[in-house]
């Protein structure tokens, strides 16, 4: 059974260790932006938060770009004789951070393959729509680029496109309309150590430590 001296050494040992201010990680979102879909080609910039470096040391961040299309197409082979031909209409959207590191992955791709088709004289084919969405993931660790993530104030995410139609096939009769809009958006993730908080008095710790003390001495004397 337990004494009331061992209750007292036991608790004052822990109420001692549990204000020692240890560290913890923790993360916390710098925010997100997303825009509309817009005719392509387009160019769009957004802002996120930086890290606030009062909550703690920044030692990893998250950034996820997303991108959407809605895409519809057509082909038209314009000679007088049938052609066979494959098309593929593709956008890419380009990201980077503006004045700040370069994003290990950067670019989105959404393309429609038609596959090789024939195409009566003068004949028009139509494609779609065809829609998709997608995102990528980019994680920094390195000093210099915390360091650009770090302090008050944002920093800008820019997405530009560039679409078209690739056409294999049908000796340059082919003939391709192209009707695309794309969106682009971006959050950022911030991973830290927070500073320790509650961290006492010494003459506080060794005050505990004291009553743990005298409780133990009773114990042996006891």
């Amino acid at each position: 059974m337990k004494t009331l001296s061992n209750v007292l050494a036991t608790g004052a040992v822990a109420a001692a260790l549990s204000f020692t201010g240890i560290a913890q990680a923790a993360t916390i979102s710098g925010g997100s932006f997303s825009f509309p879909r817009q005719v392509t080609d387009i160019d769009q910039t957004g802002s996120l938060n930086k890290f606030d470096t009062g909550l703690g040391t920044l030692t990893q961040v998250s950034l996820t770009v997303t991108g959407e299309y809605l895409q519809s197409f057509t082909a038209n082979n314009s000679s007088a004789q049938t052609q066979n031909a494959r098309v593929i209409s593709a956008i890419d959207l380009i990201y980077s951070i503006v004045g700040g590191p370069a994003l290990s992955s950067d670019t989105l791709t959404f393309s429609a393959n038609t596959g090789f088709l024939s195409y009566a004289p003068g004949e028009t084919k139509s494609f779609g729509p065809f829609a998709a969405n997608d995102f990528i993931n980019v994680t920094f660790t390195a000093p210099a680029d915390l360091a650009f993530f770090s302090g008050l104030g944002t920093f800008d995410v820019n997405c530009f496109s560039a679409s078209g139609t690739t056409i294999t096939g049908g000796g340059g009769n082919i003939n391709t309309t192209q009707d695309t809009t794309a969106a682009c958006g971006a959050s950022v993730e911030y991973t830290y150590t927070a500073a320790p908080v509650g961290t006492p008095e010494p003459t506080m710790v060794l005050g505990l430590l004291a009553v743990g003390g005298a409780g133990a001495f009773a114990r042996r004397k006891g």
